[in-house]
């Protein structure tokens, strides 16, 4: 491998990382959002002034010198107005209308959409334009956005941080359609021995009506293959996921190990289908990734075990992070009873163990709550350390992430300790 060769593909994370960033404070609870008066794509109040002043800056307005909370809305002639906000418990909260707000900015969406499109061209080749021009239509989709965040993420001897943000659909779109359908799977998703130790978990129960055929190879589109592959990839993966239940559980441990089970609805397709040829091709190469490519060797049979046969898969990354031993990400997967199991840099007695608590019937379920769809739990100083060379001071210990539907609305539950 070339170990001088550029890591543009750090860009790419950068750009998730901002993404999320822009996104989330433009979100809100319904029950107590902000109204968005007539004329207005975007207000947020912000008990910090500061705030205030840097989003009056951000949209080419004066900052005032006021130091209590503020209100600032953005209309959709790019005039804004900053005026004293009412009390309020919440540190910031806010309410957009996004298509509006990229109408009414076009010009700056045109030249981020380029920038965009350069670095994912540069991170995944020809498909990266393309998936560019896909993220940035996702706001014609999105009716509104609204948040509310209840103490400051700034506060080293704050109480924690809790975050709700809800993405409410335009009607008619296939987001609607989306959130239309999407409810928990009856079944309940998966609790895996040891998740509540791990340093990162997360569960998912999705009915499988609730996603379109034609989301699979769309998200196929987020993979970094060769474009030879993703004809192979795509009708790998739709017929993959026919044999899901829509529930699927993974932990991680703060030392890069990982385990995983997904519900089965049809075991004998997924044996037959781990065991053909376009698997085997899919997973004997290796993505893209910043015009680099990792060194893979794939083991078809690793090893049988009551009958099940078990993948391996090795990555040899010049790259560092939780999930690298060494350099290299171990996986190993088969086919136990209705689960699909595997570990990621466990041994094969760490394999056969998840695939004995499978056979065995000791794979429990778990209803997530009403509406609820995925939780997420990360350990964010064992997580994060891989990366950072140093501790951040004041960062969170703990987050925790749920993912409601309520048949209108998708809502996100954060809590930051």
């Amino acid at each position: 491998m070339n170990r001088n060769a550029p890591r543009a593909h750090a860009s790419v994370k950068a750009v998730a990382l901002a993404s999320i960033a822009l996104v989330l404070p433009q979100c809100s609870r319904p029950d107590a959002v902000l109204s968005l008066p007539a004329g207005a794509v975007l207000v947020v109040r912000a008990a910090d002034p500061a705030i205030a002043r840097q989003l009056a800056r951000m949209f080419g307005a004066t900052p005032n010198d006021a130091t209590t909370p503020q209100l600032v809305t953005v209309r959709a002639d790019r005039s804004v107005i900053v005026a004293d906000a009412a009390d309020d418990r919440c540190w910031l909260s806010a309410t957009v209308d996004p298509a509006a707000l990229l109408a009414a900015f076009a010009g700056e969406v045109d030249r981020v959409k380029a920038m965009a499109r350069g670095v994912l061209t540069l991170a995944m080749g020809k498909d990266g334009a393309g998936l560019a021009d896909d993220i940035l239509t996702i706001p014609q989709q999105l009716h509104r956005m609204t948040l509310r965040i209840r103490g400051s993420p700034l506060d080293r001897n704050g109480r924690g941080t809790t975050i709700v943000a809800v993405l409410e659909p335009t009607s008619g779109s296939a987001f609607a359609d989306f959130l239309a359908a999407l409810r928990p799977n009856d079944a309940g998703a998966p609790v895996l021995p040891g998740a509540s130790r791990a340093a990162a978990s997360a569960q998912l129960s999705v009915a499988l009506d609730a996603a379109p055929a034609s989301w699979v190879a769309t998200s196929m589109r987020l993979v970094p293959y060769p474009a030879e592959l993703r004809a192979t990839i795509t009708s790998l993966s739709e017929r993959m996921a026919h044999c899901f239940d829509g529930t699927m559980a993974v932990t991680f441990g703060s030392e890069g190990g990982g385990s995983l089970a997904a519900g089965l609805r049809d075991a004998p397709g997924m044996t037959s289908l781990m065991a053909g040829d376009d698997y085997r091709r899919v997973m004997s190469t290796a993505p893209t990734i910043g015009g680099l490519r990792a060194e893979v060797d794939f083991a078809p049979q690793a090893f049988v075990h009551r009958g099940a046969t078990f993948t391996r898969t090795t990555s040899f990354l010049d790259e560092t992070g939780p999930l690298l031993r060494d350099g290299k990400l171990v996986s190993s997967f088969g086919v136990a009873g209705n689960w699909m199991v595997g570990t990621y840099n466990g041994d094969d007695a760490a394999t056969r163990a998840i695939a004995d608590t499978a056979l065995d019937g000791g794979m429990k379920r778990v209803r997530l709550g009403d509406g609820v769809v995925l939780r997420l739990s990360l350990d964010l100083q064992s997580v994060l350390g891989a990366f950072l060379p140093h501790q951040v001071p004041g960062m969170p210990q703990g987050l925790d992430l749920t993912v409601v539907c309520t048949g209108h609305a998708l809502q996100l539950d954060i809590r930051l300790d």
